[in-house]
């Protein structure tokens, strides 16, 4: 049930971007379209041919902590409140897609340390399932708060052609 949960938060933060009304004489557009409330960092975009990394926390309800677009060497993960830009000091274990099942990031502002460990799940259309994973972040003092996480690795390989007009 969790899973299902988790997958259906990724459809939603990717797949809600933008919507088309089913009424001929309107077209709804991204700037038209109510903000989901969001649980955890806010909404990313990957543009075609881009992947991104996307983490839920599994224990309590479910919050997107973490997001890192393959290659850029940067990421965002959500401590306490506020989202905080990550910098990747390693990358390490199996190859999953376009990252690496063991990575090392950096806190910009803190100097903080955050390890991300992740589970390889079903292969998906585009992507695939981290079945299991965590976050362990370390703080100044030496302590480390670890947090379960599952979400998806996916691409975007075509453009969204729900925000595309209409044919005349």
């Amino acid at each position: 049930m969790t899973m299902r949960l988790l997958v259906a938060s990724l459809i939603a933060v990717l797949g809600l971007a933008g919507c088309v009304s089913t009424s001929p004489d309107t077209v709804t557009t991204q700037e038209q379209t109510p903000e989901v409330p969001p649980r955890g960092l806010p909404a990313q975009n990957l543009e075609i041919g881009e992947c991104g990394l996307f983490l839920w926390s599994v224990s309590g309800e479910p919050t997107f902590m973490f997001f890192s677009k393959a290659t850029t060497g940067s990421a965002l993960i959500l401590l306490g409140e506020q989202p905080e830009p990550l910098t990747q000091q390693s990358a390490s274990g199996d190859i999953f897609g376009q990252f690496m099942t063991e990575q090392v990031w950096r806190t910009s502002s803190t100097g903080q340390l955050v390890e991300v460990f992740l589970e390889a799940g079903q292969v998906l259309l585009d992507g695939q399932r981290v079945s299991s994973g965590r976050l362990t972040v370390a703080d100044a003092e030496g302590w480390e708060t670890i947090i379960p996480v599952a979400g998806a690795r996916a691409c975007r390989s075509q453009p969204d052609t729900a925000l595309a007009p209409p044919a005349s």
